[in-house]
């Protein structure tokens, strides 16, 4: 979350390596993080968690692969249906309303854009995919109950389920004129 301290955890990574050579373990990547983030977390983890999360998702291709998924499973449902996503952190909370975003329709309170600027604002209208996807409702969170199916343990606190919508794509002009673009060639 926070590019400043990553820059000086790969700098720490490269300082460090130029003088003992690579990293061979974790022990010395974590030693060499806990030297960097002078600041304890406010969340009391250790201060290597983080960034051994973010190494494992980044080699893992788990975002990719979070995407992939999405971009696969949206267009075989139908209209209506409902998709869970359960996320455990942070930075997937995160791409999960990215990915919302980007495949929202348009609102009609801006139906008095100009189309440049309504397909900044939205771009899935820079898209000729047949539907659109909403937030069904606001992302759940465990209950604070601690024997909730955690073993008597709290449950993580970025631990989320967010409900995504797919939705028929409004019919706006954009539309019409990809239709008859279509009509055109045929």
């Amino acid at each position: 979350d926070d590019p400043l301290c990553a820059l000086r955890i790969a700098e720490g990574l490269v300082h460090w390596q130029r003088w003992n050579g690579p990293i061979r373990t974790i022990s010395q990547l974590s030693d060499v993080v806990r030297k960097v983030k002078t600041a304890g977390d406010e969340r009391g983890l250790h201060p290597a968690k983080l960034t051994l999360q973010a190494l494992r998702s980044f080699v893992n291709g788990e975002l990719e692969q979070m995407s992939a998924f999405l971009e696969g499973v949206l267009p075989l449902m139908r209209p209506g249906a409902r998709l869970a996503v359960v996320t455990t952190r942070r930075v997937e909370a995160s791409f999960v309303k990215s990915f919302m975003r980007t495949h929202e329709d348009s609102h009609p309170l801006f139906a008095d854009c100009s189309p440049s600027r309504l397909k900044e604002l939205y771009p899935l209208l820079q898209t000729d995919k047949a539907f659109a996807v909403r937030q069904a409702c606001d992302p759940i969170w465990p209950t604070a109950e601690p024997n909730a199916g955690f073993g008597g343990r709290r449950a993580p606190r970025s631990l989320a389920t967010h409900v995504l919508e797919r939705t028929v794509r409004r019919q706006g002009e954009d539309a019409n004129r990809r239709r008859a673009m279509e009509a055109a060639r045929a």
